[in-house]
């Protein structure tokens, strides 16, 4: 072989082995690229798996957060605070009517707290056929009798069904602030009144709305009618309506919301008819006196109850306790054992011969095989299999249980803490009076000779105040000063001389923007305008701290205050109603939605305050001055003490009087110029008059 030729022969070999190595590299690579994602996806699946099996696992432990499923308006607690207050202020009389009528036990109800896991847990238990709770498959009846040994409350009188009729009396909030009112120096015939009503509207019937229906207000006002109805049954009544209407829920999976009723009567029920935990007081009577201070343990007893620890009724009932509230002293005694009796001829068999029998147990007569099968069939005992599924089902839900309970313990002590507090300043709330648009008062006019003078002077139309927008004339004057109430134009002029003062002297005043209450007006008329907000914007928004709207809503004014820098809106209200609260909601997005804009934060989604202590108008027509007074107050600097201003009701006149001076002051209509004086005058004997 020549040179050329080995030459070329090493060259084809070594391209060859160039080419083998390369392609070998190729599929080794794509190898292992390969091998890699798949590798990546069964990492991926194994790690799903392990996912939803750790999901699968965790919801079977605890299957959801903790939340409330039901919730009750009646705190037995805040109820037991205010009775502990007001018994340092009963007469000697009074208390000696409270025991006549049978409701003086109810000043040293205990202080439960909700519990209520374990009101979930036995509603569940309703039977709303028999009308009573079906644990470990025995019935427990929830009679009237049971009602009547439990509260005291006799089981004898009219019965009556009130829950069909219509609110619209005083809310309970309102009666909590009444019982705190009362002093010694209340006469007796109020303190009864009040405390009856405070009883039928916080313990016996508290409702989720929060009203108390007219008829057991008219009941409260009767001494004699309230003696004569049948409490314990009328309890026993609204509580059964509302267990059905609980049963119904449940049966259709919907939410529960509220309960209405003397809920905690419930949890005493329960803790009578088992014999799990020891009574704190065992000799007091009536009942509910022996559980104070030892229920936090029983969230967790319709669990894990056991069958021998369930008692079918009320244990240790004597004849002279059931004879006290006339309850059936035979519907306490324990029902008949479903054992068939022994014979005639067992009963006669020699002491020695029954032990005999007794213990042989290999041997056993046919008569013996039939009474333990009617046994076993008169006791009904659950299957094996089912038993052994409620028991792994038991198990299963330990955990979720535990951590359930522990979280809603901590829920009940915060809510209750919370309604202590609620409580306390209840304290500051005013009596709510229902506004109406007429004026059932109004004082006598000064003189017919001083109206006359005005009248030949000037019409009702001609204008005494201009400004912009604002138009008042002669008449807005008499309204003023005639205790009627004020309108739009009023409030608008107000606000103008408040932004005089604010202007004269701004070192006292915050930056605040004013939104005439003609806005929300032309909105709901369907005829939207900008001419009311015109003047914000985003750089007066910066500037400013507070955004002041008067809002009038069925006759009755209000102020509503934003705080830009705190994001909070404040609402002042001279007659206390958490339902004024509602139409500040539409306020708001309406002037979210004209000025979006404009605003750095959704306002809407701020907190609306309704401000407490502040001074209240205890007539139907002083709203709107006292709307004025809060807006001169709130825009100062100065943190405003309210209690400093307490009396406001008794200025007003004053008030009024004022205002009309200051419009006169600055009106600039040609006309007014040359009676200015003679007005004054008609002002002044007015003042006099007053």
């Amino acid at each position: 072989m020549t040179g050329y030729e080995l030459r070329f022969h090493c060259a084809i070999t070594a391209l060859s082995l160039r080419y083998y190595y390369a392609i070998t590299a190729l599929l080794l690579r794509f190898y292992c690229a390969f091998t890699a994602l798949l590798l990546r996806y069964y990492c991926a699946f194994t790690a799903l798996l392990l996912r939803f099996t750790e999901i699968k696992f965790c919801s079977i432990c605890l299957q959801m957060p903790y939340y409330r499923p039901v919730t009750s308006r009646c705190y037995v607690s805040t109820f037991r605070a205010i009775c502990d207050s007001f018994r340092e202020v009963l007469s000697v009389e009074v208390e000696n009517t409270l025991r006549t009528l049978h409701i003086h036990q109810f000043l040293f109800f205990p202080a439960f707290q909700q519990n209520m896991p374990l009101m979930y847990e036995l509603l569940k238990c309703w039977d709303s056929t028999e009308e009573g709770f079906k644990i470990k498959d025995q019935l427990l009846k929830f009679s009237t009798d049971e009602v009547a040994i439990l509260t005291g409350l006799p089981n004898t009188g009219a019965e009556i069904i009130w829950h069909n009729e219509p609110l619209g009396g005083v809310m309970s909030t309102e009666l909590k602030t009444e019982m705190t009112q009362l002093s010694r120096s209340t006469d007796d015939a109020t303190v009864l009144k009040t405390f009856i009503s405070f009883v039928l509207s916080n313990l016996f019937f508290p409702l989720n709305s929060l009203k108390t229906p007219r008829r057991l207000v008219s009941i409260a006002s009767s001494l004699e009618e309230f003696s004569s109805i049948n409490w314990a049954w009328t309890l026993r009544e609204f509580l059964v309506n509302e267990f059905n209407r609980m049963a119904t829920k449940l049966a259709t999976e919907k939410p529960l919301g509220y309960i209405n009723g003397f809920l905690p009567l419930l949890l005493v029920w329960f803790l009578e008819h088992i014999n799990v935990n020891t009574p704190t007081y065992p000799d007091s009577r009536p009942r509910f006196l022996r559980w104070e201070g030892n229920t936090k343990k029983a969230a967790n007893l319709v669990a894990t109850l056991k069958e021998k620890q369930i008692l079918y009724v009320i244990d240790g009932v004597s004849a002279v306790e059931a004879e006290l509230v006339h309850a059936d002293i035979t519907s306490f005694q324990p029902p008949p054992s479903p054992l068939k009796q022994k014979s005639h001829e067992q009963s006669e068999l020699p002491p020695a011969k029954k032990r005999r029998v007794k213990a042989s147990q290999k041997q056993k007569s046919p008569d013996e095989t039939k009474v333990e099968f009617q046994a076993a069939e008169g006791f009904a005992q659950p299957e094996w299999l089912s038993l052994l599924e409620k028991r792994m089902n038991n198990l299963i839900d330990t955990v979720s249980r535990k951590i359930k309970e522990e979280i809603g313990d901590r829920l009940d002590k915060i809510e209750d803490n919370l309604h202590r507090v609620e409580a306390k300043v209840d304290d500051l709330q005013t009596k709510f009076i229902n506004h109406c648009s007429e004026c059932p008062v109004r004082p006598a006019e000064s003189s017919s000779s001083s109206t006359e003078s005005v009248d030949q002077t000037l019409a009702g139309e001609d204008v005494v105040f201009s400004s912009g927008n604002i138009i008042l004339n002669r008449r807005d004057i008499d309204h003023i000063l005639l205790d009627d109430c004020l309108d739009n134009f009023h409030i608008d002029a107000y606000a103008f001389f408040v932004d005089r003062k604010a202007k004269a002297i701004p070192a006292i005043y915050q930056p605040y923007l004013y939104i005439s209450p003609m806005h929300r007006i032309l909105n709901d008329y369907k005829d939207p305008s900008d001419i009311y907000i015109k003047h914000i914007n985003k750089e007066t928004l910066r500037r400013t701290h507070l955004l002041i709207i008067p809002i009038i809503h069925n006759n009755h004014w209000t102020l509503l205050v934003g705080r830009l820098k705190e994001r909070v809106w404040k609402l002042y209200d001279s007659l206390p109603n958490p339902q004024h609260k509602d139409i500040c909601v539409t306020v708001i997005n309406d002037l979210f939605k004209d000025l979006n804009k404009c605003f750095d934060a959704d306002i809407t989604k701020w907190r609306i305050n309704i401000v407490r202590g502040t001074p209240t108008q205890s007539n139907s027509f002083d709203c709107g001055m006292f709307v004025c007074k809060y807006m001169d107050k709130v825009v100062g600097k100065d943190k405003v003490d309210w209690t400093e201003y307490k009396f406001w009701q008794s200025d007003m006149p004053r008030f009024r009087a004022e205002f009309a001076y200051q419009i006169l002051l600055e009106g600039e209509t040609v006309e007014l110029m040359h009676v200015k004086d003679r007005i004054e005058s008609a002002v002044k004997s007015h003042l006099k008059l007053i």
